[in-house]
């Protein structure tokens, strides 16, 4: 089900929905298989991997656990959080549609410079975002969606993705290192060597007569790794559990997951290291590639990060941590999504006019205060002015106007001036005259 939707209005990337969580059929089976991989490598180390061997139980305890839990705890974030989805009724910054406009009277310049999304019944689409055609919603500095986080990679996840490729890749090594100490494990065998009178005898992997094992040579060292293609099965292990160790397919199945999703998240990885360092999105890093500019494929500030957030731009331990929020400094956060919104808003697309209006009627009352304070009439309630006093007003702007005009004629050097002459206080001085 790509686009907006939801479930019952409670979880879904629809408008109203209260929860966060894209409801997409392709996502659902990459975050399954995400989850999976993870529980079936869980499963195969402990069962396989940590029997009988001290070294392969702490590093198993007190590396691989760990490490999966931080993996799977930003799989869960990536997956829950909101990317950064520009709500219904989102409005530029007042500091932007003021610098865009010039003045709050102006709505027709304001509406040509007011980006809007079609797709999203003409929402206010900031500066940095994108539109994404899975979720069905438009996000702030919009990277991919991921179908193995089962979301789309944005401002407000963007570090739990980044985390989630981190423990994974952490993962893959040490599980490829607990089979590695398997193998050294089972290191000690013995062969099977049938004589002439048909009985058969043991010895180890270094040809001594003896029935005790002793480590196989180095050359031979890899010996146990043939296992799987013994027909003639003439190994035997030392150890019962290397017995189940190397005929085990679940094992050969962890070795080739491991490989595998430790290229794919290395290269993930490097992919993402230019956008940590940039602030950029990966759709503004293709932008600038072709030679497209603008401000809206920078960042805000050198101040912070803005991926992983917090008051600094140097690494933190916050970073690292899956259940920290991205925290911006105060004030800054609505610079980094490039809107405003509210709760008191409504749910409708934004409109210049009417905030416009809204505004415009905040100034004028403010005036009406001021003028209230300094005990002066609003110039709306002032008392009519007496005839006498606006010809007398009338003849010295006319006065004035022919001074200008005349001052203008003899100093015109081939360019056109507009000057004016500041009269006399005392002219203007209503009470004065009358």
């Amino acid at each position: 089900m790509a686009g907006r939707n939801d479930v019952c209005g409670l979880v879904g990337t629809s408008f109203t929905a209260k929860r966060w969580l894209s409801l997409d059929i392709c996502g659902f089976l990459g975050i399954t298989l995400s989850w999976g991989v993870h529980a079936y490598a869980l499963y195969v180390l402990g069962a396989y991997t940590i029997e009988n061997s001290l070294a392969s139980t702490v590093v198993f305890f007190s590396l691989y656990i760990p490490i999966a839990l931080l993996a799977l705890s930003s799989l869960y974030m990536a997956w829950t959080t909101d990317p950064g989805a520009v709500p219904l009724g989102a409005r530029p910054l007042t500091i932007v549609r003021r610098a865009n406009s010039g003045a709050l009277s102006t709505a027709r310049s304001q509406a040509r410079g007011t980006r809007r999304c079609p797709k999203c019944h003409d929402n206010y689409k900031p500066p940095r975002a994108h539109h994404d055609s899975v979720t069905g919603r438009c996000v702030v500095k919009f990277d991919h969606f991921c179908p193995w986080v089962g979301n789309a990679v944005g401002a407000m996840n963007h570090k739990y993705f980044c985390l989630f490729l981190l423990y994974t890749c952490l993962a893959c090594l040490t599980s490829l290192l607990l089979l590695l100490l398997r193998v050294i494990h089972c290191g000690y065998v013995r062969v099977i060597e049938e004589h002439e009178g048909g009985g058969a005898s043991s010895s180890t992997g270094q040809t001594s007569s003896h029935e005790e094992a002793l480590p196989a040579e180095p050359e031979k060292f890899f010996r146990p790794l043939h296992r799987f293609l013994d027909e003639d099965n003439d190994t035997e292990f030392l150890f019962a559990e290397c017995n189940d160790f190397y005929s085990s397919h679940w094992v050969l199945g962890l070795v080739i997951v491991s490989l595998v999703f430790l290229v794919f998240t290395c290269s993930m990885g490097c992919e993402q290291m230019e956008a940590i360092e940039t602030g950029q999105s990966k759709i503004a890093r293709m932008k600038m590639r072709v030679g497209q500019t603008g401000t809206e494929f920078s960042r805000v500030t050198e101040g912070f990060n803005e991926m992983f957030g917090g008051s600094s731009p140097r690494v933190a331990w916050h970073w690292f941590n899956p259940w920290q929020g991205v925290r911006y400094p105060r004030g800054m956060e609505k610079v980094v999504l490039g809107y405003d919104w509210d709760v008191t808003f409504t749910a409708t697309p934004y409109q210049e006019d009417a905030v416009a209006s809204v505004e415009l009627q905040g100034m004028e009352g403010g005036r009406e205060v001021q003028a209230e304070a300094a005990h002066v009439t609003p110039p709306d309630t002032a008392p009519p002015i007496p005839s006498t006093v606006v010809t007398q007003d009338v003849e010295m702007v006319r006065h004035t106007s022919d001074i200008s005009v005349q001052s203008n004629d003899e100093n015109n050097s081939g360019r056109e001036r507009i000057s004016r002459r500041k009269p006399s206080p005392v002219a203007y001085d209503k009470h004065t005259i009358v």
